[in-house]
């Protein structure tokens, strides 16, 4: 959350000051949920489903094998009192190699999904930045908050000073699918895709 507050921050900070070159001063305040913003443009949703066309085999695979962990911990609990202790010992500690490989490749799917969702991001976030700047020029915003962070003090907007559909229209109208600019900031983080979680380890013998 802290790398996505960074970002957002970076990417709307040129909103207030663009407004000092307008002939008539600015008077309005307004606000953008801007990480919802940059999901919703076309070419957001775009990256996204190619972000999830590329991680949702890696985690069906994961899911996969966290169900096989599930099993035999099933079966190690249901038989615990009726198999052999050598067939207890072998069976918990197949689990418990299993359980350290899985969190192994849950982590290296975690890292990879984050480097992915940062490269797909990096240059939605180059083209955004104008739009924002553009139309906070057009409709005379003094300043523009981003209430995308679920920690933010503001505790109420009208529906009236809220941009971002607005800018969202006004990105896919006039940015969409056009190449971003050479110039690096940094990229906007988008939800990560969710990550079976570490199977439980299995109940031990009394």
């Amino acid at each position: 959350m802290r790398y996505t507050a960074l970002a957002l921050s970076c990417l709307i900070s040129g909103a207030a000051g663009i407004a000092t070159a307008q002939t008539a001063t600015p008077t309005k305040f307004c606000v953008i949920q801007a990480e919802a913003a940059l999901v919703s443009t076309k070419d957001g949703q775009a990256g996204v489903a190619e972000l999830q066309k590329t991680l949702d085999p890696k985690k069906a695979d994961l899911e996969k094998k966290q169900s096989v962990i599930r099993d035999k911990q099933d079966t190690l609990q249901r038989q615990s009192t009726t198999m052999s202790q050598t067939r207890r010992d072998e069976l918990t500690r197949e689990i418990d190699q299993l359980n350290k490989s899985f969190t192994r490749e849950v982590e290296d799917y975690n890292a990879e999904a984050e480097n992915a969702q940062r490269k797909v991001l990096d240059s939605l976030t180059e083209k955004f930045k104008p739009v924002i700047d553009k139309y906070a020029k057009d409709n005379g915003c003094a300043i523009v908050f981003n209430v995308s962070d679920p920690n933010t003090p503001v505790l109420y907007i009208s529906d009236s000073i809220d941009i971002t559909k607005d800018v969202v229209d006004l990105y896919d109208k006039t940015v969409a699918g056009k190449p971003a600019p050479s110039a690096s900031k940094p990229a906007v983080a988008a939800p990560k895709p969710a990550t079976p979680a570490p199977a439980p380890a299995p109940a031990k013998k009394p």
